[in-house]
C-alpha cells in the first residue's frame, strides 16, 4: 500500500466524520503485506491522523492490506460482519471505537438514499402514527399496502408452523448446536451453542447482531408471506437481557426487514422516516444507518431537537412477526433473553409511495 492510498483513506474517513459526544481514543490500524505499514485515527471532537505505531492504543485492528485496499474499493457494500472480513482481521482493544472507524470506511448508495429520502416525503404526506397495528395472519396483499404506505404492522400466526417458533434453548442446541455464526478474527469462530451458553451466562459470546444464518439451516426458518427468493439471507438475533441499556443502537435500515420473534420480549422504540433531522443520523452508512443521539441517554446540549422526537413503544412477543418498512428508525431493547430471525426484502417491495 502506497502512502497515497493511506492519504486518500485519512481523506475519505475525515470527509464524514461526526463526533458523537461520547466515543473517544486512538484506533490502530497495523496493515499486513510485502511492505508493512501501520497509521492510527485519533478519535475525539475532532479526528486525525498520525503515521505509525502509538503508545497504548485504544483498539488495533492488524489486517492484510489487500483487505482495506479493497474495502476502500467498495464503500457502498462494506459489511465489517462478512465473514471474509472477520476472518482476516484481529481486533483487540475497544469494539465500539473500531465499530466508529468501521462505519467511517462506508458510503450511502443512491438508491438507498432515494429509498430513505421517498419514506420521509410518504411520512410527511400521511397521518402520523400514534400505535403499530397488530394483524391476525394478514395476507401478501395486506402486508405489501402496509409497506408501500410506509407503515409498520406486527402480524400475529404468520409464523405458528415453524417448528422453531415453540424451541427452548435445550432444542437450540440439540437441533443447531454447532452452525458457525459470527467469525469473531482470524482464530475464532462463535456457534450457536456459544450464543446459547452466553445467554445462561456459560459463554463470553456478546450479541450476535444480525448474522448471517448459513444456508444448512434454512429449512428451520421459512420467510413468511413470500418466497424465499423475495429476501436476502436471513439474520440472527440472540443476545441475553441487557437491563436499561439497548441491545442494538437507535438507527434505520435501507431495505424493508421481516422480523420473526422466537423467544422472549423485545421492546421497540419506533421513530417515523420524517423524524430524521430530531434524530441526528450519521451521514456514512451503507445498509443501515446510525445515529449519534442515544434515546436511553440523550445529550440534548449536543442534540437539542431530539426533545420533540416521538417514539412509538412497542413489544414483541414470542411468535409476532414485525413488519418494518424503509426509513424507519428504531432502538430496541432485550426484556430478557431474546431470539429473532430477520428477513430484508430485495427489489421494489421497498418502495413507498404517497
Amino acid at each position: 500500500m502506497t502512502q497515497q492510498l493511506l492519504t486518500q483513506v485519512f481523506d475519505f474517513v475525515s470527509s464524514g466524520y461526526e463526533p458523537d459526544g461520547k466515543t473517544t481514543g486512538t484506533c490502530q490500524f497495523v496493515l499486513n503485506g510485502p511492505t508493512p505499514l501501520a497509521f492510527h485515527l485519533m478519535v475525539g471532537e475532532t479526528l486525525t491522523f498520525g503515521p505509525g505505531l502509538c503508545d497504548r492504543p485504544s483498539v488495533t485492528l492488524k489486517l492484510p492490506a489487500s483487505i482495506l485496499e479493497r474495502v476502500m474499493g467498495n464503500s457502498e457494500k462494506f459489511d465489517p460482519r462478512h465473514r471474509d472480513i472477520m476472518s482476516a482481521v484481529e481486533i483487540s482493544g475497544d469494539e465500539n471505537l473500531a465499530a466508529l472507524v468501521a462505519n467511517l470506511l462506508k458510503s450511502p448508495p443512491r438508491q438507498s438514499v432515494e429509498l430513505l429520502a421517498a419514506a420521509e416525503a410518504t411520512a410527511r404526506a400521511s397521518k402520523p402514527l400514534t400505535s403499530v397495528e397488530r394483524i391476525a395472519n394478514p395476507t401478501p396483499n395486506e402486508v405489501l399496502a402496509a409497506i408501500r404506505e410506509g407503515r409498520p404492522i406486527v402480524a400475529t400466526g404468520a409464523i405458528e408452523h415453524w417448528e422453531a417458533s415453540s424451541w427452548s434453548l435445550d432444542d437450540w442446541t440439540e437441533k443447531l448446536r454447532d452452525v458457525p455464526l459470527r467469525v469473531k478474527s482470524t482464530t475464532e469462530t462463535d456457534t450457536i451453542l456459544d450464543y446459547v451458553q452466553a445467554i445462561r451466562g456459560e459463554s463470553s459470546a456478546n450479541y450476535s447482531v444480525g448474522v448471517s444464518l448459513p444456508q444448512e439451516c434454512w429449512n428451520h426458518f421459512v420467510p413468511p408471506f413470500f418466497a424465499r427468493e423475495a429476501f436476502n439471507t436471513p439474520q440472527l438475533w440472540m443476545v441475553a437481557a441487557a437491563g436499561q441499556e439497548p441491545v442494538t443502537a437507535l438507527h434505520r435500515d435501507c431495505l424493508t426487514g421481516v422480523l420473526c420473534h422466537l423467544y422472549g420480549r423485545k421492546k421497540f422504540l419506533l421513530y417515523s422516516p420524517d423524524q430524521a433531522e430530531l434524530v441526528y443520523p450519521f451521514k456514512r452508512f451503507n445498509a443501515h444507518q446510525p445515529c449519534r443521539v442515544a434515546p436511553s441517554a440523550p445529550d440534548l446540549e449536543r442534540y437539542p431537537l431530539f426533545a420533540k422526537a416521538r417514539p412509538i413503544e412497542l413489544i414483541l412477543e414470542p411468535g409476532d412477526v414485525l413488519i418494518n418498512p424503509v426509513g424507519w428508525f428504531h432502538e430496541v431493547y432485550a426484556l430478557g433473553p431474546v431470539i429473532s430471525v430477520s428477513f430484508f426484502f430485495k427489489g421494489s417491495q421497498n418502495a413507498t409511495s404517497n
